[in-house]
């Protein structure tokens, strides 16, 4: 075997030397180099599956968080949509009381306006008698100054006016 060796131009105490070269390059390595590597790696992996794990978890509350704002909006959305109608009921109300007391004023002022109409037409009347009983009477005074029982005339004249 030496002599295959050497006809393949291998010497075997450099390969013997090599070789324990080699070994003891491989403990080096797996000693200093390799066993740090596998701990580094280990503990990234386990960073990075924490990392997916926090992310899980953060998407899980983003979904939990967008059902609250949901169900917040919804009721937002109801109660604003109660407030809108209570508005509406609340201004037809207070449009309907402004009118009746529109209605009422109107109605008041109706009623002063022929109160006020009836005491004119009362006045009217009051001065109009009192202008035609004197009227009558200054006419009645011409008629009669031609005649002779004026006293008793005159009498007849006046119980005439007052019943006018």
């Amino acid at each position: 075997m030496n002599d295959l060796l050497t006809n393949l131009g291998i010497d075997g105490k450099l390969l013997l030397a090599q070789i324990i070269n080699f070994l003891i390059l491989l403990f080096v390595l797996k000693r200093f180099l390799y066993k740090p590597i596998l701990e580094f790696l280990d503990k990234r992996k386990k960073l990075i599956q924490e990392g997916l794990e926090n992310a899980e978890k953060i998407d899980e509350k983003l979904t939990k968080i967008d059902e609250k704002e949901e169900k917040v909006l919804t009721k937002a959305r109801v109660q604003a949509s109660k407030i809108i109608d209570q508005s509406k009921q609340i201004g037809a109300t207070q449009a309907s009381k402004i009118v009746s007391d529109a209605e009422s004023r109107v109605d008041n002022m109706i009623l002063d306006a022929k109160s006020k109409i009836q005491g004119e037409k009362e006045k009217m009347l009051q001065e109009a008698k009192a202008e035609i009983s004197d009227v009558v009477l200054e006419a009645t005074k011409k008629i009669l100054a031609h005649s002779d029982n004026k006293k008793i005339d005159e009498e007849i004249i006046s119980n005439t006016v007052k019943k006018i």
